[in-house]
């Protein structure tokens, strides 16, 4: 970071921490203009930098997200582990309007019906143990047919 600030640039009124925010930016120029401008704050109207600011500059994860965008990355990273994030899942698609909404999007609606599918062949395992038997018997099948066909293929390589 130091190395893309020379001594003569640095700016007094902002703290260090300010200053490293836009160091990705490639272009000095670019990178000297970004922290002479300070953005306008949307709470307080006036002009100035806040850590969350400076990583909206270079599209980081801010502390106090405040776009519906900057909500959605923030619950994503909350929602990381699966048992959490079923939970939240499960409570958002409570609310009728969310579920609504949710079963808009074709991929999700066709996750959905998946799930519901594999829980029905679960219950049916369940409650009908002969039905282990019946998917053990497929499986030796499959693999009595794939051995065969590998034994006729390696017969006609000769």
């Amino acid at each position: 970071m130091a190395s893309r600030w020379p001594v003569a640039r640095p700016r007094d009124d902002l703290p260090h921490y300010i200053h490293g925010m836009p160091a990705p930016i490639p272009d000095a120029d670019q990178r000297f203009a970004a922290i002479a401008e300070p953005p306008v704050l949307a709470r307080t109207g006036e002009r100035r930098w806040t850590g969350d600011e400076a990583k909206r500059l270079t599209g980081r994860q801010v502390a106090g997200p405040e776009t519906v965008q900057e909500k959605v990355v923030a619950v994503h990273e909350l929602v990381r582990a699966e048992d959490v994030a079923s939970r939240v899942g499960t409570d958002l698609l409570r609310r009728p309007e969310v579920a609504f909404k949710a079963m808009t999007d074709t991929t999700a609606r066709h996750v959905v019906n998946r799930a519901q599918a594999r829980q029905g062949v679960e219950i049916v395992r369940q409650r009908t143990p002969a039905m282990q038997h019946i998917e053990h018997t497929a499986e030796f099948l499959d693999l009595v047919g794939a051995c065969a066909h590998f034994v006729t293929q390696a017969g006609r390589r000769r």
